[in-house]
């Protein structure tokens, strides 16, 4: 016959080795999202920083531009980026507020 203390000793090894290995689980799960968050962050803060660095040179354009008097200049060069802006608007992103400013900047607003 089955001893109960030898089967209750079994339950018990049988429930820590399952105990540690979710425990060993969810810690692997949240190092691995942690490492993607970090990456994700990275690429966030390289394109957000890029894109302010781009904005940045257009103002700067702009406003020697605009101190030379070269007022068509100016508005050409605005005019681009916005259409650029606009394309990859329209192309690249589908959420509501991108479309909304498709609609709202993309009507006939020529400078």
């Amino acid at each position: 016959m089955n001893d109960p203390e030898v089967t209750m000793k079994k339950w018990t090894i049988g429930l820590v080795i399952i105990l540690v290995i979710g425990v060993a689980s969810i810690w692997g799960f949240k190092a691995a999202n942690e490492a993607i968050d970090l990456a994700a962050d990275e690429a966030v803060e390289q394109t957000l920083s890029s894109n302010t660095i781009t904005q940045l040179k257009l103002i700067s354009e702009v406003q020697q531009l605009i101190k030379a008097g070269d007022l068509q200049a100016a508005s050409a060069k605005l005019q681009k980026t916005k259409d650029t802006h606009l394309y990859i608007l329209s192309t690249y992103c589908g959420l509501p507020k991108c479309k909304e400013a498709v609609k709202t900047y993309g009507t006939n607003n020529e400078l």
